[in-house]
């Protein structure tokens, strides 16, 4: 699944230009969507007035999560997912992507490129071949453009198969919406986090600070290292987890230095999906669990 630099950002600028042909000038509000699928992430990014619509990761591979995720993308009309994302090729992050590339209307692909070799991985690879959808693979210094959104790709770098553990791998985006900053880690764990704090240099207090956290590897103790989170400082964490989950997610070490830096846990084993709205300058989160939404 390699591809050069120059067809990288081809494929990034031919999106860009796609979309903002029939996307209108208006500013839009800005939904996130962190879906409950159980033991497993799946990220529905909406852009409302521009309709444009960002999914990261397709939630694992049985028939439960894959069922809840096409239900939930249906009761929100998705008729297009302009960006589907698989940060990287775990069962729990792409057990849906067969369903969602043969269901919906997919414009573009970014996967994490690393080399898996499980059955599923093998198979959502085989569909992506046979079909036109262009596949792109980011990293580190590229930004995907979706409608007036730009989503900065923070990690990681070449090559990626220096990693033994491909949570390493993962793709971490970085979306500002006017004052308002989210951060999307995948599975990535301590040495991926300290090689951003490195390799981002000065960049990384300004490009890591953000007011939302997408928690990686589902609060697990292998990630969201003292050092990394002293520079995100998040004032919103949200945990993917599933009930009873036979791992013990999310870890008492996490959330303990979560809490640490003062970040407002929600978790969609205790809270169901929860969604994030913004106008840009201030946002609301809301649970599937209280429908009542609390501003920021």
């Amino acid at each position: 699944m390699g591809n050069t630099t120059a067809h990288r950002h081809l494929w990034l600028s031919v999106l860009a230009l796609a979309i903002m042909l029939y996307a209108p000038t208006a500013s839009a509000d800005l939904a996130v969507h962190f879906i409950d699928v159980g033991q497993g992430d799946a990220v529905l990014i909406e852009c409302d007035e521009y309709d444009q619509w960002a999914l990261i990761d397709a939630g694992d591979r049985f028939r439960d999560p894959v069922a809840k995720l096409r239900s939930y993308l249906e009761s929100q009309d998705v008729d297009a997912i302009h960006l589907l994302m698989a940060t990287h090729p775990h069962a729990d992050h792409i057990g849906g992507m067969s369903m969602i590339l043969e269901e919906f209307t997919v414009l573009l692909v970014a996967d994490s490129g690393y080399e898996a070799t499980s059955a599923l991985w093998r198979d959502y690879k085989e569909l992506l071949m046979t079909t036109p959808i262009p596949v792109i693979f980011p990293r580190r210094g590229d930004v995907i453009q979706l409608g007036n959104l730009e989503l900065e790709v923070l990690h990681p770098s070449d090559p990626v198969d220096r990693y033994a553990n491909e949570n390493n791998a993962s793709i971490v985006i970085r979306l500002e919406y006017g004052d308002v900053s989210f951060l999307f880690t995948g599975d990535v764990e301590a040495l991926g986090e300290s090689e951003m704090l490195s390799e981002l240099g000065n960049s990384a207090s300004e490009l890591l600070d953000v007011d939302i956290l997408k928690v990686a590897h589902h609060g697990s103790r292998t990630s969201s290292s003292e050092a990394f989170l002293s520079v995100v400082t998040p004032e919103v964490a949200v945990i993917s987890v599933g009930e009873g989950n036979r791992y013990g997610l999310p870890d008492e070490e996490a959330l303990h230095a979560l809490a640490e830096v003062g970040a407002e846990v929600y978790r969609t084993d205790h809270h169901g999906t929860v969604v994030i709205w913004t106008d840009g300058s201030q946002y609301s989160v809301t649970t599937e669990c209280n429908t009542e939404s609390v501003l920021h």
